[in-house]
């Protein structure tokens, strides 16, 4: 699929970040973003694995997007994450064609970056009007780590007991919660209660973009 967005640009940090919230808003996820460099007339472009829940269906591909001098470019395609195609050589040649470098030797659906030596395993947020709370994941200690945008040098630490589809426990500061997968063995989205009785939907997202946010003002 190919989107033309007007009048924005993706160039920033803060920018990019907000692209990726919007799209966690309508179910999707980016992760394990990497710049392609091109040798034609656009400018870099950022690539990502991309994953997409759809009527309860999941998705799963890439998305690419550059600046143009009006807007944006948007060049991404999914399919069910159980089908049997893989179109992610055509991708790198389309992506190729259009001038982007991109290293044949490992195809584009399967690129990884430095969160591979993340010590998370998954990251999750959730979007308000002005701010969000995001949640880092650490299976192997059982910890999760909660911050919010506008105060993202406060992390609170908090040691987790059960599982993500029966449901764990935790706090954060002081406050009991509790927080399940949406479907089972799907992470897609947590749902998280805690004791005065709120019930928030936190949306998977790109962990190297929300460890990368942590990181810079820690």
């Amino acid at each position: 699929m190919f989107q033309y967005i007007d009048d924005i640009s993706l160039e920033t940090e803060e920018s990019r970040k907000d692209f990726e919230v919007g799209l966690n808003q309508s179910g999707g996820k980016l992760d394990n973003e990497k710049i392609l460099t091109n040798n034609a007339s656009y400018n870099d472009a950022y690539l990502y694995e991309l994953e997409h829940e759809v009527n309860s269906q999941d998705y799963s591909g890439n998305l690419m997007h550059f600046d143009t001098t009006e807007g944006v470019m948007t060049v991404s395609y999914m399919l069910p994450v159980n089908s049997s195609e893989d179109y992610s050589e055509e991708y790198s040649d389309l992506l190729a064609s259009m001038g982007f470098e991109v290293d044949n030797d490992e195809q584009v659906g399967l690129i990884k970056t430095d969160s591979e030596d993340s010590k998370y395993e998954n990251s999750f947020t959730v979007s308000f009007n002005d701010y969000e709370i995001y949640y880092l994941i650490d299976e192997d200690d059982s910890t999760i780590s909660i911050f919010t945008s506008d105060a993202p040098s406060d992390v609170y630490v908090s040691q987790y007991t059960g599982d993500f589809n029966n449901g764990i426990n935790f706090d954060w500061d002081g406050l009991k919660m509790r927080a399940h997968y949406n479907y089972w063995n799907q992470d897609s989205k947590l749902i998280i209660h805690d004791e005065s009785g709120n019930e928030l939907e936190a949306q998977n997202s790109a962990l190297s973009v929300v460890e990368e946010f942590m990181n810079k003002h820690n």
